[in-house]
């Protein structure tokens, strides 16, 4: 039972980044070195709204993308045998634990990544 809770973590977590960006109001940010470059309060506006009418549009494809990750993940862990499963889930585990040993060293956050590592 334990291995598959871990699958099904896995699974799940590759759309944590899209449920996180729901409940995060975005904040309008210039693109990078703009501001270096004397953008006018106008245009300023205007990027805004370019922005802001395509965000979205952009929302939604990254969360079929993340749904589209999840399905895919399903599908092959689907093909794994129960040994596996467990052997991955075993390394998956370790991974996770030096990871977490790695950011409490360094003070860092974990990361959060849609696909995962190979």
């Amino acid at each position: 039972m334990l291995r598959w809770t871990i699958l099904a973590a896995l699974v799940a977590a590759a759309a944590i980044p899209v449920c996180m960006a729901e409940e995060v109001k975005l904040r309008r940010r210039l693109p990078d070195h703009f501001v270096k470059i004397g953008i006018g309060l106008e245009q300023r506006e205007q990027i805004y709204d370019i922005q802001d009418k395509y965000e979205k549009q952009i929302y939604q494809l990254e969360k079929q993308i993340a749904e589209l990750k999840s399905k895919q993940s399903t599908e092959i862990l689907g093909l794994l045998t129960e040994r596996q499963k467990t052997q991955l889930a075993k390394y998956m585990k370790e991974e996770a634990e030096a990871e977490s040993a790695r950011n409490e060293r360094t003070g860092e956050e974990p990361e959060f990544e849609a696909g995962g590592s190979n």
